[in-house]
């Protein structure tokens, strides 16, 4: 794989109890009222018995790193500094995945204003 760079479509491998993907929505940009760049990402979660978030099911082999169903874990969308995401990477705790389809990332960026679980602080951002 080659040197990564962040860009809407790019998928990080972040670790929380495990690795889990998360797809980067946006190139990176400046919010209204953030004075760096930062871009959206949401994590990819396996679809379990449990109650989970339907707004954008994933089928296995969608991606790669995907290998059973899955959704789009919007309560968890996150805003992250693009310097963050890159020192992250440099020091390996964050691992770069192959990037997400265009149909992928159009499915998870059409979800994120339509579930009731994101966050209204990740709904409300606009470009500075």
């Amino acid at each position: 794989m080659s040197a990564w760079v962040c860009v809407a479509g790019g998928t990080l491998l972040i670790p929380s109890n495990g690795f889990h993907l998360h797809i980067i929505l946006n190139d990176p940009c400046i919010f209204d009222g953030y004075k760096h760049e930062q871009c959206i990402l949401v994590g990819i979660s396996t679809v379990r018995k449990a109650p989970y978030d339907q707004t954008c099911i994933i089928e296995a082999g969608a991606h790669d790193f995907i290998k059973n169903q899955s959704y789009a874990y919007y309560r968890k969308a996150r805003l992250d500094f693009v310097s963050h995401l890159n020192s992250m990477v440099r020091v390996n705790s964050f691992r770069p995945h192959n990037p997400a389809t265009i149909e992928l990332l159009d499915a998870v960026r059409n979800g994120l204003h339509k579930s009731k679980q994101t966050k209204k602080h990740i709904i409300d951002l606009k470009r500075a």
